[in-house]
C-alpha cells in the first residue's frame, strides 16, 4: 500500500513539473520548446502531453533521468526498424504493451525497470510514433557525449528483429 502512495506522490510531482520540461534557459531567457515539424502538430502536442514528461530533453544530468530521454528512444529504435512503417509497428506494439521480453533498449529497461502500461488509443500511437520517425527531437547537452561513452563503435547490436 505504501508503493502506491509514492507511485501517485510520484505522478503528482511528475504533473506539477510538467511545464517545466518544455521550457529551456538560454542566454538568461526561457523560451519554450515548439515542434519544428513537418506535419502533425497534433502528433507534437500528444508526444509533449503523454511522452516527454518522462522522456525529458531538459534533464541537467543523466543521473536526474526517470525514463530515456525520447532522442535515445527515437535513436535506437531507427536504428533496429529502419523502414518507417516498422519503427512506426514496433513503437506502437511497445507502448501498448510493454514488456521484457519486447525490450530492445536493455540498458534503459536495466537502468529505469519496464515503462508501465499507459492507456492510450493506438491512432494516437501511430501518430507520435510517425512524429518521431520524421522529424528530429530534442536533446539533453550532456546526451551526445554520454552516448559515446556508453557505445564507442555506434550503435549497440541489434537484437534478432522480431518482424
Amino acid at each position: 500500500m505504501k508503493s502506491i502512495w509514492i507511485g501517485a506522490a510520484l505522478l503528482l510531482l511528475i504533473a506539477a513539473l510538467m511545464p517545466a520540461c518544455f521550457t529551456k534557459k538560454e542566454s538568461g531567457k526561457t523560451t519554450t520548446t515548439t515542434p519544428s515539424a513537418k506535419g502533425d502538430g497534433t502528433a507534437f502536442t500528444l508526444l509533449k502531453n503523454n511522452c516527454l514528461n518522462c522522456h525529458a530533453t531538459d534533464s541537467k544530468s543523466h543521473d536526474d533521468l526517470i525514463a530515456p530521454p525520447i532522442i535515445a528512444v527515437k535513436r535506437r529504435y531507427s536504428t533496429v526498424y529502419t523502414e518507417r512503417e516498422n519503427f512506426i509497428r514496433h513503437i506502437v506494439d511497445w507502448a501498448k504493451k510493454p514488456t521484457d521480453d519486447k525490450a530492445i533498449m536493455y540498458g534503459a529497461v536495466s537502468r529505469f525497470k519496464v515503462m508501465p502500461y499507459i492507456k492510450f488509443e493506438e491512432k494516437d500511437l501511430r501518430r507520435i510514433a510517425a512524429y518521431l520517425y520524421d522529424n528530429e527531437v530534442e536533446q539533453p547537452a550532456w546526451f551526445e557525449a554520454h552516448f559515446k561513452e556508453m557505445h564507442p563503435n555506434g550503435n549497440a547490436s541489434p537484437p534478432p528483429v522480431k518482424n
